[in-house]
């Protein structure tokens, strides 16, 4: 709960899309499991985790994918 239900107070946002089936499953779950959280916030936790999560891979794929400047 504490790891993807905690609303993070943010100043800057970027709309992003999801499909709209994904949007109405998240809809319809989160009000049961939190009463204060909104599906952009909840996918920003949820996405926050991933990336720290997978950083090293992410890393390496990234060096794989970036030419070597020397």
């Amino acid at each position: 709960k504490e790891l993807f239900l905690d609303r993070k107070k943010s100043v800057h946002r970027k709309q992003t899309y999801i499909s709209y089936d994904m949007y109405c499953r998240l809809a319809r779950i989160l009000p049961l499991l939190s009463d204060d959280m909104s599906v952009p916030a909840f996918l920003d936790n949820v996405l926050a985790h991933h990336l720290e999560t997978y950083s090293e891979e992410l890393g390496e794929l990234f060096r794989r994918k970036t030419p070597k400047t020397f």
